[in-house]
């Protein structure tokens, strides 16, 4: 019958030899564990004595799950304290959990599907790159706190040209970690086409810089990621996230920076208008057909940035745009029709506008547009759709006007477009997208 141990270390006789003398019973029947958890304290100054247990060199022929995590007020182990486990032969190991260890250099686990690694200590990034490229069936990676590598001054030690295919990563999270070390792992590991990059609490975030480092042209992680046909973008102070999908794959990108980071206004700015730069150079964006686009008060984006964004995309045909009260009324004016050169979207048919609105808000702006873009020689739309997102059951008066009477500047609106919905929701329809990630269960 196979086992599912679990060994912790709340005990008087000192958390290492409590968990030396359960792991001497579990030594002869280890051919049987299935799971096998271990949690305890350890003094820096002997961190690997359980580490260094008989039990770790017998073969393990049929454990699937392993977590080891020491706590305590210690340092993070060496890279390279963990020896040789189960004489490299644990076919059936597919979740691993550890904590301040690292498992490269002296392990090889091939049928490896779930790898989580917390407050390891920078490790060279060439151990790193062939740990991964040895774990081809890899689909869950966490990095906590933790990751490859920095020299002395700080700087990532690249591997100039090296990519790890990893044709099975269906999610990649790196938490609290630099953003230099975001870096070196996306600009080393090739995603599959359909994958999830989560980002989150980047420490040493005090511009925008980072952001070239993490989205330059032709970079690792999006290199199997093909032209999105639908593509969601959340602009936050703290948070970018991208939602794209296509043909042949989808995307879910999530970037934000820790909060005790207190970037200025200028940074927030910055962030959101280095992403609609960087983004178009990154993805293939030349197939779009339906553009979501929010970016909050705290992340302005220059009109004539929005613009160049845009035009990178004239195929698109459904525009959806989130109106945020605190912003210039003309500010999606400027964007949709500009008055010094041709408005973007050229197929447009339909436009959806969403907001928390007062309840005397006029939709002049979405009026204007409509009338703007068919005075610049666009194609009729086919909808235009004002929404209301009701804020404590507030809906706004417009929502209740008889669209066949809508007029702006003594213009008819139906005349400009074929279909006028005006509609109020409890929710939003452009909530950011969600990544599922493993919670690091063995």
């Amino acid at each position: 019958m196979p086992l599912e141990i679990a060994i912790t270390s709340s005990s008087r006789l000192g958390p290492v030899p409590r968990v030396l003398a359960l792991l001497n019973v579990l030594d002869a029947e280890l051919y049987r564990v299935r799971r096998l958890r271990i949690e305890y304290s350890s003094e820096a100054s002997a961190p690997d004595a359980v580490l260094q247990h008989r039990i770790f060199a017998r073969v393990a022929p049929r454990l699937e799950g392993l977590s080891i995590e020491i706590d305590g007020l210690i340092a993070p182990v060496a890279p390279g304290m963990l020896p040789e486990q189960f004489q490299t032969n644990a076919p059936d190991l597919r979740r691993l959990c550890l904590r301040c260890i690292v498992p490269w250099i002296n392990n090889r686990f091939p049928s490896l599907t779930h790898l989580w690694l917390s407050r390891v200590r920078p490790v060279l990034l060439t151990d790193f790159l062939t740990f991964m490229e040895a774990s081809p069936n890899l689909a869950h990676f966490t990095l906590d706190t933790s990751g490859p590598i920095s020299n002395r001054r700080g700087r990532p030690r690249t591997a100039q040209g090296v990519r790890v295919i990893m044709p099975h990563l269906r999610t990649v999270s790196i938490w609290g970690c630099s953003w230099r070390v975001a870096a070196c792992v996306l600009q080393h590991l090739v995603l599959p086409a359909t994958t999830a990059v989560e980002v989150s609490a980047m420490e040493g975030v005090a511009s925008h810089a980072p952001l070239f480092a993490l989205l330059p042209p032709r970079i690792a992680f999006l290199q199997n990621t093909g032209p999105p046909t639908k593509l969601s973008l959340w602009l936050h102070a703290h948070k970018i996230c991208v939602s794209c999908a296509g043909p042949t794959g989808s995307l879910e990108l999530q970037l934000s920076a820790h909060r005790r980071a207190r970037l200025t206004n200028e940074v927030h700015s910055a962030w959101a208008t280095s992403v609609l730069t960087l983004l178009p150079a990154a993805l293939d964006l030349s197939q779009v057909e339906d553009l979501s686009l929010i970016a909050d008060h705290l992340a302005p984006v220059p009109t004539r940035v929005v613009q160049g964004f845009f035009l990178k995309m004239r195929t698109v045909q459904s525009c959806t745009l989130w109106i945020d009260s605190s912003l210039n009324r003309q500010y999606w004016t400027r964007c949709l029709s500009p008055r010094d050169t041709a408005p973007p979207f050229p197929r447009l048919k339909r436009l959806r506008f969403v907001g928390r609105f007062a309840k005397t808000w006029v939709p002049s702006q979405m009026m204007s547009i409509v009338i703007r873009r068919s005075d610049q020689g666009c194609d009729k739309l086919e909808e235009l759709v004002c929404t209301a997102i009701e804020d404590d059951d507030i809906v706004p008066d417009f929502v209740g006007w008889n669209v066949d009477a809508l007029m702006h500047e003594r213009r008819r609106i139906l005349d400009y477009v074929n279909s006028v919905q005006l509609e109020s929701l409890r929710e939003s329809p452009m909530q950011a997208c969600i990544i599922e990630l493993w919670d690091g269960t063995c």
